[in-house]
């Protein structure tokens, strides 16, 4: 697996549906970059800037790979309009899901793809 990336088994919010997640990219915490601390000093003038740079990125790297896994796995079954947020394809047995995540505004922006049961998606899980 490419350097940084974690995988690891989960369990749904309501503690029904197992499922594998890998992190496939993480931006940092955002903390200190919200609060004007820390190593960012050419970047303190506009952390707003900064953290939309690492949602484009992390956007960026989502269309890239739903367009790489559409040469092996077909067209998404389910996807956001412009396939930059994220993207699900419904095998007959499993899901494989990709999309940006961030648990709140001071956490990571991550890239997560999601091993998930047959019929059931990342994003109706509220993962």
């Amino acid at each position: 697996m490419p350097r940084g990336t974690r995988l690891s088994h989960s369990n749904a919010p309501d503690g029904d549906v197992d499922h594998l997640v890998a992190t496939l990219h993480e931006s940092g915490h955002l903390e200190d970059l919200t609060y004007g601390t820390g190593d960012y000093t050419e970047e303190l003038a506009g952390p707003y800037a900064v953290i939309d740079r690492y949602h484009q990125q992390a956007h960026d790297l989502v269309r890239d790979m739903v367009a790489e896994a559409a040469r092996a796995l077909g067209e998404p079954t389910e996807r956001t309009p412009d396939a930059r947020v994220q993207a699900s394809w419904l095998l007959p047995d499993r899901t494989i899901s990709v999309r940006v995540t961030q648990a709140d505004k001071e956490c990571p922006i991550e890239v997560c793809v999601w091993l998930l049961p047959p019929g059931i998606t990342a994003y109706a899980l509220g993962l």
